[in-house]
Formats: C-alpha cells, structure tokens, sequence
C-alpha cells in the first residue's frame, strides 16, 4: 500500500516528464513532414489564401456587373427618394430654392450618369506591344465620377438633414398614433403606411449618402495622391518595395513617371499640348 501510495505522488512531474519529451517529438515529425527551405510567412498566407483566389479567378467576371448593377440600384433610390419625398418641401419654400434645385440637382444627376458609363463602357487601352516602356496616358473618367458622387451626396446629406432630424428625433413616435388602437379604416390605415414609408424613407436615404459620402472622400483623397506623384494603385506596391531594396544598397528610389505635381495633374485632366 506505501509503496503504490509513493507512485502516486509522483504521477505529477513524470506526467509533464512524458510531455516534456512528447512536445519536442511532435515539432520534429511536424518538420519532417512539412518542411520547406523556401518556406515562410508568405508562402503560408498565400497557401490559405488559395481558395480565394480560385474563386476570383472563376467569377471575377461576373463581380463587375454585379457592382455595378449594385451601384444602379443604389443611385436609382436616391434620385427616387430625392424626387418624391424632399424636393416636393423644398419647392414649397421659395422660388429661388426651386432655381436652385431644378438647375444644380439635374446638373450634378446629369454628369454622374454621364461619367459612370463613361467609367464603365470606357476602354482603357493597352500600350503597344513593340515598346518596352510608354507612359501611357488615360481618361480617368473613374475619378471624375467620384468627385461628382461626392459633391452629390453631400449635396442630398444637406438638403435632407432637416427632415431627417424631424423624423428621427421628431415623428418617429408619432408615427402610429392617426387612429385608435381598437379602430382603423381604409383610409387612415392607408395614411399610416403612406406616413410609415416617408419616414423610412427619409432617415435611410440621410444615412445612405452620409455613408456613402465618408467613404468616397476617402477614395478621392487616395487618388489624389496618387495623381499627384503619378502612382497607380500596383505602382505604389511596386515602388514602396523598390525603395526599400534599393535603400539597403545605398541608392534612392525615382519614380519615372513623376514629372512634379503641377505637371502630373495637367497631364492627368489633358491640358497639355497649348491648352493651358
């Protein structure tokens, strides 16, 4: 009995013995089975990453007129909404903010249709095959169409704001109490939902076009940027590494496609050639 009683105190420390030489065991069979010389931290990211890019590469075709339907549909209830539930208010006010609204809402509505198809139907073209290197120069009507999408949501985030705070903070409790609990006819239950929609309507068109103006401020503050040092989205990849490794030799980095600020944007919005 004292002498099972004395391996059972010292179960413990040969228990994490055991482990002890377990752990190191299951490491060595780990590289023994899956070890690779050129292995590390990129290998491993892009191996589980490898599903992702199967499916990009069998449906990336059909993402672009998904977005695009998407982005559609989006502007499509804005413009909807714009027109039924805040420009109505807005003409009852004065004849000036009805100018106003009729001339810049359909000038700003007229060139976001126009730069969008231009964006999307637009070809980017495609440098000559017998040049190693061209500086190819294209119409960024992408950028162009941000920049009106912005100035349109703010436009609509502005005008709506009002009705947006009186719905959300104002008539939102309001917005069931036209007839009893007990009792409702046609009528007023029709006047309910008709009220009911407006109110939705109203509440998700300011938070739509708020969202959607943070984010394309930021869109237009990367472009920017990189119109201005005459980058493209791969470029900017491409050149942050060759400044690293040309840095650890002792050299410095130049883009050659970056001809100063002033020029890059001229040549950007096609005033060259004696136009300005």
């Amino acid at each position: 009995m004292a002498q099972v009683q004395w391996k059972f105190q010292e179960f413990p420390w040969r228990f994490w013995k055991k482990m002890g030489n377990f752990i190191p065991w299951l490491k060595l069979l780990r590289q023994t089975l899956f070890y690779n010389e050129f292995n590390s931290l990129v290998v491993v990211l892009e191996t589980i990453a490898e599903p992702m890019f199967w499916f990009v590469d069998r449906f990336a075709k059909y993402l672009g007129p998904i977005f695009v339907t998407l982005v559609v549909m989006a502007t499509t209830s804005v413009v909807v909404v714009f027109y039924t539930c805040l420009l109505p208010h807005e003409i009852e006010l004065s004849y000036f903010r009805t100018v106003f609204h009729l001339t810049f809402g359909h000038w700003l509505l007229i060139n976001i249709v126009f730069n969008y198809l231009m964006a999307c139907f637009t070809d980017p073209g495609h440098p000559p095959p017998d040049v190693p290197e061209i500086v190819s120069i294209c119409k960024r009507y992408f950028f162009v169409f941000c920049c009106f999408m912005f100035t349109g949501t703010i436009y609509v985030s502005c005008t709506g704001y009002k009705h947006f705070a009186h719905h959300y903070y104002g008539e939102k409790a309001d917005v069931n109490q036209h007839a009893p609990a007990f009792h409702h006819s046609d009528s007023d239950i029709e006047v309910e939902y008709t009220d009911k929609l407006f109110h939705d309507a109203v509440i998700i068109e300011f938070v739509l076009c708020t969202g959607v103006a943070l984010a394309l401020l930021l869109l237009i503050l990367w472009h920017i940027r990189m119109i201005s040092v005459g980058e493209t989205n791969v470029e900017v990849h491409i050149n942050k590494k060759e400044k690293k490794r040309l840095k650890k030799k002792g050299l410095i980095f130049k883009n050659p496609y970056h001809y100063g600020f002033w020029k890059n944007w001229k040549m950007f919005l096609g005033l060259n050639n004696g136009r300005i």
